[in-house]
């Protein structure tokens, strides 16, 4: 695990993006095992998960309409409602941060969606995003597996 500085693992506050979220509900994807992993890491170390709305929505989107797994996909919703307090709203002001990081120029990879991650981020002043997307660390944010 890397030490970074300023920053009590105890006290982590993470932001959720959607592949983490399908790798961790669907354990014929790839990176299940990972997600499952870093799952139990953050549970150990008390970190407090955030679950935006519009990531749980496009994961469940995912899971039933490309992935052809709706069960999958109603499992989700259904553990996100378990975890209701810490599901986490998009409001105007995190849309509006959000379109100051999309660019519908630089890939199809990165969609508005992961824009609004990184934006929850800001707004909860955490640099950790729970994902396997090796976009976030461009924008100086950090992905879990580079903390365990």
């Amino acid at each position: 695990m890397t030490n970074m500085p300023g920053t009590n693992l105890s006290d982590m506050t993470v932001v959720t993006d959607a592949d983490a979220l399908i790798a961790l509900v669907n354990d014929q994807d790839l990176l299940h095992e990972k997600a499952v992993q870093l799952s139990q890491f953050l549970l150990e170390k008390k970190a407090q998960v955030l679950f935006p709305v519009t990531a749980v929505m496009e994961a469940a989107a995912k899971l039933q309409r490309t992935l052809h797994n709706p069960e999958k996909a109603a499992q989700l919703l259904e553990l996100m409602f378990e975890e209701e307090k810490y599901l986490i709203g998009v409001d105007t002001l995190v849309f509006k941060k959000a379109r100051e990081f999309f660019d519908h120029t630089a890939t199809k990879r990165n969609t508005i969606f992961d824009c609004v991650v990184v934006s929850l981020a800001k707004k909860y002043q955490t640099k950790i995003i729970f994902s396997f997307d090796d976009w976030y660390p461009k924008l100086g944010l950090m992905l879990v597996a580079d903390v365990f």
